[in-house]
């Protein structure tokens, strides 16, 4: 009787061990696929399709990727498309580092088309509400 209480536990100790590594070994690949995946979309911010640039902005901004940062700061200020400074901008927001809030206000004085300018300002008015903020 003691002989298989012993083994029951040993077993049950071994599965979940086996269970835990795989778990921990699923999460990691899950971490490793959205890196990949957020590293996908930020060279996608250079492709020559207007729309492809206008998806990728749009998607790092709805994932929070804050390592895209730069590259939509460069979108921002150097695309051609109006639209895809736009997206820039909004993905920006959406992120919500507090650190682009100064570049955010200049290209909203400074960008050649109207509507950028205008909706920049309202992402500036936004941002300085704090839910939107975080802390860098």
């Amino acid at each position: 009787m003691k002989r298989s209480f012993f083994i029951s536990i040993l077993f049950i100790l071994a599965a979940t061990i086996f269970i835990s590594n795989s778990v921990f070994a699923q999460e990691n690949d899950a971490m490793k696929n959205e890196h990949s995946y957020n590293q996908y979309l930020i060279e996608a911010l250079q492709d020559t399709n207007m729309g492809v640039r206008f998806s990728a902005a749009k998607l790092l901004g709805e994932r929070k990727c804050k390592h895209a940062k730069e590259n939509l700061l460069d979108v921002l200020k150097n695309d051609q498309s109006y639209q895809n400074r736009i997206a820039a901008g909004l993905a920006l927001m959406k992120i919500g580092d507090k650190n682009v809030l100064q570049v955010l206000k200049k290209q909203s004085e400074i960008d050649k088309r109207k509507t950028v300018r205008h909706v920049l300002r309202g992402i500036v008015r936004e941002m300085n509400q704090a839910d939107y903020l975080t802390l860098q």
